[in-house]
C-alpha cells in the first residue's frame, strides 16, 4: 500500500511507495496485453509487463505522444507466440508525422488542462467510493442512522 500507481500491460494493478518514473508519462503494455496505451497523470512504478515513453528532442510533448500512439496499431507488432509481446525493435520502426512546433505547443496547453481535470475527476471519484465503502456497511448493518431535518 501506497501511494504510486503501479502499471502493469493492462493499466493500472496496485500502489508502491517509490516511484520509478517521474510523472507524468506513458505506459505501453509489452506482454500479456501488447500495445496498450495508458496515459498516467502522475509519478509511478511501471512493471515488466509494460515499457514506458521516454520523449525525445524531436517531440517532447508526452500529449501529443499519447494520443498519437493510441492510432497506431501497436498490438500488430507481437512478435511472441506463447504470450503475446510487443516488440520493441518493430515499434521504433513505425513513423509519426509531427505538427509544427507552435500548433504542439498550443496542443499541449489544451491537452495539460483536460488531463489535469480528468485527474482532479478521478481523485474525486475515489475518495467518495472510499467514503462509501467505509459508510455503507455500517447504515446496513444499523450501526449508523441518518436522520433528515425537514
Amino acid at each position: 500500500e501506497g501511494s504510486i500507481p503501479v502499471y502493469g500491460s493492462n493499466g493500472l494493478v496496485g500502489w508502491h511507495d517509490v516511484r520509478l518514473v517521474a510523472g507524468p508519462g506513458i505506459v505501453v503494455g509489452r506482454k500479456g496485453n501488447p500495445g496498450m496505451v495508458t496515459w498516467v497523470p502522475t509519478d509511478f512504478f511501471p512493471i515488466d509487463t509494460t515499457f514506458y515513453v521516454v520523449a525525445k528532442e524531436c517531440c517532447s510533448s508526452l500529449y501529443f505522444l499519447f494520443h498519437a500512439l493510441q492510432t497506431h496499431d501497436l498490438a500488430s507488432l507481437g512478435a511472441d507466440s506463447a504470450v503475446p509481446g510487443l516488440n520493441r525493435n518493430l515499434a521504433y520502426m513505425n513513423k509519426q508525422v509531427l505538427p509544427p512546433p507552435d500548433l504542439l505547443d498550443n496542443f499541449d496547453e489544451y491537452a495539460r488542462a483536460l488531463s489535469i481535470r480528468a485527474h482532479q475527476g478521478e481523485v474525486q471519484l475515489r475518495t467518495l467510493a472510499g467514503i462509501r465503502d467505509t459508510l455503507l456497511p455500517k447504515l446496513l448493518s444499523g450501526e449508523m442512522r441518518v436522520t433528515s431535518k425537514t
